[in-house]
């Protein structure tokens, strides 16, 4: 199965770099993803950092989801836990997927409350509206973390400071947390709170999905 993966902003080369190895190390046996960089382009975001941002990254993910080519990719995937261009996807031309709606699906089946944690107040206000339009029962409001763009390629910094709110959660009847970043490594902690990578698990369940000939339709050609 190839699953093309395409970034919500455009990034450095060092950046798209430590992100498609990320991919290759979490891409399940039989897939390979290979991760696009949306383009230099003045309507293209450097970060999310506010509400204008994150809708100029859902209209060029989409706009590059329209683009691709069903012969040669199976699977879309925003490189995003905000799940960018993903409305309407009937419309476009291959099968088009999100980390969070597969993780937070998977979560949510489980019964119990969950919630999440973002950089910032702006994607932690888009990643509620988006649980949200997807139904999840169980979802408490996003935490916010208060974090520079800088902090997703530093996972030390970022896991230290979701411990610091998993300490704060673990006084509640909350025991999951989605770590509202497609591109940060998740360390576990002691505080009897799972925080779980997204990213990690949306692949584990495609997997899973190709491996019961679940992908397989008119849309799909799966290449395996």
């Amino acid at each position: 199965m190839h699953i093309r993966a395409v970034t919500p902003i455009h990034v450095s080369d060092t950046e798209l770099a430590r992100r498609q190895a990320r991919y290759d190390n979490l891409a399940p046996p039989g897939t390979t993803i290979q991760l696009e960089n949306l383009p230099a382009r003045s309507d293209v975001p450097r970060q999310l950092a506010d509400a204008t941002d994150i809708a100029a990254s859902d209209a060029a993910v989409r706009a590059r989801f329209t683009e691709l080519d069903p012969a040669t990719v199976d699977v879309a995937l925003p490189d995003c836990v905000l799940d960018p261009g993903l409305e309407d996807v009937d419309a476009l031309p291959v099968p088009a997927v999100g980390i969070t709606q597969l993780a937070s699906a998977v979560v949510a089946a489980l019964g119990a409350p969950f919630t999440a944690v973002a950089r910032n107040q702006a994607i932690a206000d888009e990643l509620d509206r988006i649980i949200g339009r997807y139904g999840y029962r169980g979802f408490e409001p996003t935490r916010v973390l208060d974090l520079s763009f800088e902090a997703i390629a530093d996972h030390e910094m970022w896991n230290d400071t979701v411990s610091g709110l998993t300490a704060q959660i673990a006084t509640t009847p909350i025991r999951r947390v989605l770590n509202g970043c497609s591109a940060v490594d998740v360390r576990r902690d002691d505080s009897g709170v799972t925080v779980f990578d997204p990213t990690r698990l949306a692949l584990d369940v495609l997997a899973m999905a190709r491996n019961h000939d679940l992908l397989a339709g008119e849309q799909a050609a799966i290449h395996v």
